[in-house]
């Protein structure tokens, strides 16, 4: 017979042995147990994938899809996407593989988003694009990147891309995922249904006390046109919008002074608003 302590002892030797044995590695996506499973997109049933279409129906344009295209119109981001993801490009259903070909007009930019079920690499083919992304201790990366430069961003984390050029920027992301899904950290926080409550947000981005307001400033400069924008924009404790307001100077390249001016502005602004003295 075993003692309650050896029995311990067997146990915890036992759970050492397994976290020290080598565990297979796995893609994003379980593996195929197929050659090919062309998406079917009007299946009545989707459980973690979509069923394929009759290999009869299967024909050579399924295996190809054209990022070649320029857009031709572009979002509220000045940013236009080509999806190949599984329900633009259905061959890669099952593959554990997807990709995107992003455009970006001047000044354009996809903003902070996470991909919840993938890693992303991409490369840009058009150019300048501003890369960046932070991690989970809160720590910032970013480069400039130009055509023929790749980026690898980690699953999930907080990332966003800019055109920084003087012309459209276009660069092609791709996912160990059939559908690597997408965050938008304004959508995801602002858009709810039902919303998220009040008192949630306010307390969360540090909104005023009762009776108070807060001023936000920033500034932005337009590489293209060479000239800077303040903007200000001041919210109550409830985290309505009292006011806002922009102002554009003639370009600077003195960082500081820009920051500095964009400053006066807004208290100038909030100044002649009423808001406070």
């Amino acid at each position: 017979m075993y003692s309650s302590s050896a029995s311990l002892f067997e146990l915890l030797c036992g759970l050492i042995v397994l976290l020290l044995l080598p565990f297979p590695s796995h893609a994003s996506d379980p593996d195929p147990l197929q050659d090919v499973c062309i998406a079917d997109l009007n299946a009545p049933i989707s459980i973690n994938g979509f069923p394929c279409k009759p290999a009869s129906e299967v024909t050579s344009d399924d295996f190809f899809t054209d990022f070649s295209k320029n857009p031709t119109t572009f979002d509220v981001f000045k940013r236009a996407v080509t999806l190949g993801d599984v329900s633009g490009f259905p061959a890669v259903n099952t593959q554990g593989v997807s990709l995107f070909r992003i455009d970006l007009d001047v000044g354009g930019i996809n903003p902070p988003h996470t991909h919840p079920r993938g890693t992303e690499a991409g490369i840009v083919t058009r150019g300048k694009v501003l890369v960046g992304l932070v991690t989970t201790n809160n720590t910032f990366f970013s480069k400039v990147l130009t055509p023929g430069m790749v980026f690898l961003i980690p699953r999930a984390l907080i990332h966003f891309q800019l055109n920084v050029g003087k012309g459209p920027a276009t660069f092609i992301p791709i996912f160990n995922t059939q559908n690597p899904g997408v965050s938008d950290s304004l959508t995801t926080l602002f858009d709810t249904t039902p919303p998220i409550p009040n008192e949630v947000l306010t307390k969360s981005f540090r909104l005023p006390l009762v009776g108070w307001v807060k001023l936000s400033v920033d500034a932005a400069v337009d590489l293209a046109r060479g000239a800077v924008g303040y903007g200000a924009v001041v919210p109550n404790h409830e985290g309505l919008v009292m006011a806002t307001g922009t102002f554009h100077v003639v370009f600077s390249d003195e960082v500081d002074i820009t920051e500095a001016e964009s400053l006066r502005f807004g208290l100038q602004f909030a100044s002649a608003a009423g808001l406070f003295c």
